[in-house]
């Protein structure tokens, strides 16, 4: 598996924060606006066209905006961390596990996992909730922790057709509110195209024994074509001397034909064991823009980790390198 080129991250020595003793619900109820630089950054990176061409009327909270933009956000100073005096690095600034790991190795004191998604979704059934969960389990505290969840048909499954384009729509929950803000998105000359079938994001601080919790959903277009598919999850980060280090796992469940009927009883979709690699892959063209995120936590003294966003293009990420042609066609049509 591959992954997306990504901001710099790398393990640190844990640090004192005094102020980080809040819980993660009374954080949680915090919500002032963003600041002006933040709310411009983010606004651009807004999916209209996702929401618009993927809207199952069965799901009465499928008419919800996609456009939210980070001025419904808290800022960076909401948060009692010491992950809130973290600045947004710049596009010169970003990693490039591609250019820049010598090496990638996978560490199990990190793990990257999907909870609650169905391992049968019918195209148009609307909105399926699931969590997906980022743990460190070392003894040192990790910064800039990038993570990714994407869907996609299986290898030679569809091929003419994407999840991960536009057949399927991942939204994150934000102070309560669902936004999909936080898609990927390829950008050249003729414009920007939004991957509604991603999530990409930074975590800029994932504290030693430590745990954060994101809150996803996903639908799939009910013109979406019936066949295998799989989710996939991950979290990268940097050491010393260009090494990189991450985990993930991938989870396989089946696209109905609209209007069909799951087959015999609806699980929680299991992961089959595939781990990520580093391969191939090309620069991407945005920057990091880091707004206020709610991440539950447990087991960490940092009530509300910051969350980025991650503007560039999707690179090198699916089975093999099906995503990746399929990333360019979708380039050239946009």
């Amino acid at each position: 598996m591959a992954l997306l080129a990504a901001p710099a991250a790398y393990a640190s020595d844990p640090t004192t924060d005094p102020t980080a003793t809040e819980s993660a619900p009374e954080t949680a109820s915090a919500s002032p606006s963003a600041s002006d630089t933040q709310s411009a950054t983010a606004t651009a990176t807004s999916d209209p066209s996702a929401s618009d061409s993927q809207s199952p009327t069965t799901d009465p909270t499928a008419t919800e905006s996609a456009t939210e933009t980070a001025s419904a956000s808290p800022t960076a100073s909401t948060s009692p961390s010491a992950s809130a005096s973290a600045t947004a690095p710049s596009d010169d600034e970003s990693w490039n596990p591609y250019e820049d790991c010598k090496s990638f190795n996978l560490d199990d004191k990190l793990t990257a996992s999907i909870s609650g998604l169905p391992n049968q979704i019918v195209a148009g059934s609307g909105w399926h909730e699931f969590e997906f969960v980022v743990t460190n389990d070392s003894d040192k505290d990790l910064e800039k922790v990038w993570v990714e969840a994407f869907t996609e048909y299986s290898d030679d499954t569809n091929e003419d057709s994407s999840l991960a384009f536009d057949l399927a729509e991942i939204q994150y929950k934000l102070d309560g509110k669902w936004t999909s803000n936080y898609q990927d998105y390829y950008e050249d000359e003729d414009g920007k195209f939004h991957f509604s079938g991603t999530f990409v994001a930074l975590l800029d601080s994932l504290e030693k024994h430590s745990t954060a919790t994101m809150d996803l959903r996903v639908r799939v277009n009910k013109d979406a074509p019936a066949g295998s598919s799989f989710a996939l999850s991950q979290a990268v980060y940097a050491g010393e001397e260009a090494a990189c280090y991450g985990n993930g796992d991938n989870y396989d469940f089946t696209v109905l034909a609209a209007g069909s009927k799951p087959s015999g009883n609806v699980d929680d979709a299991k992961p089959s064991g595939e781990k990520p690699d580093v391969t191939d892959g090309t620069r991407p063209q945005g920057d990091v823009k880091e707004i206020a995120g709610n991440l539950a936590e447990t087991g960490s003294s940092s009530a509300l980790p910051m969350i980025g966003l991650v503007g560039g293009v999707a690179v090198a990420a699916g089975a093999g390198a099906v995503f990746v042609v399929r990333r360019k066609k979708a380039g050239a049509q946009a």
